[in-house]
């Protein structure tokens, strides 16, 4: 299991699946990278994320979105056509198992300040006190679930897959770059992708 941390708030936890004893020693030159979401921003956001890790790592990688259009529903017909058009030796799948999203709400603190009216410097009586309250702290949890699988396109077969949990307390978007990252970083450990 990978634990991933970033940003302070963000961490991802990634547990493996499979792995085809078969493709143990393959590397993929051409993958496309497809998001199943139906938040078209995050879907594209978390596509252009993947595929800019996987090119970091010296394999080519293409978005779903950017092949067959803004924002067409994932299909089987719309991605062997990709495939054949493009030469992907392998597609990525990464899709939503589940989301969660809480809010908690904290008291915020009492202050007070003193003023002196006269009198001594420890005498109670002598002072007027203005309480300021500080305002209520919102936390904003955000925790998502997601199922990548890698499919070779020779043999048409599901060769890879893993879960990953990720968790933050700020954004979406942080989860997402968190989830896009640790899928990155497994594929390279698997030596699915990279030099040879």
């Amino acid at each position: 299991m990978l634990t991933l941390l970033a940003c302070g708030t963000t961490s991802t936890q990634v547990t493996k699946i499979l792995h085809d004893d078969d493709y143990k020693k393959t590397r993929f030159n051409n993958i496309l990278v497809v998001a199943v979401s139906d938040n078209y921003d995050n879907r594209a956001q978390f596509e252009r994320t993947i595929v800019s890790g996987i090119r970091q790592n010296g394999t080519d990688a293409t978005a779903y979105y950017t092949v067959v259009g803004h924002n067409p529903p994932v299909t089987s017909a719309l991605m062997l056509g990709a495939v054949r058009e493009r030469n992907f030796d392998a597609v990525l799948i990464a899709r939503v198992k589940g989301a969660e999203q809480s809010v908690s709400v904290k008291d915020g603190s009492a202050a007070a300040q003193a003023t002196v009216r006269g009198g001594g410097v420890f005498d109670f009586f002598r002072y007027d006190y203005e309480e300021f309250n500080e305002p209520e702290n919102i936390r904003i949890s955000n925790n998502v679930e997601l199922l990548t699988q890698l499919y070779a396109v020779e043999g048409k077969k599901n060769i890879w897959a893993i879960k990953s949990d990720s968790f933050d307390r700020d954004s979406v978007a942080l989860v997402l770059d968190s989830a896009a990252a640790a899928i990155v970083q497994q594929l390279k450990r698997d030596k699915l992708i990279g030099a040879r």
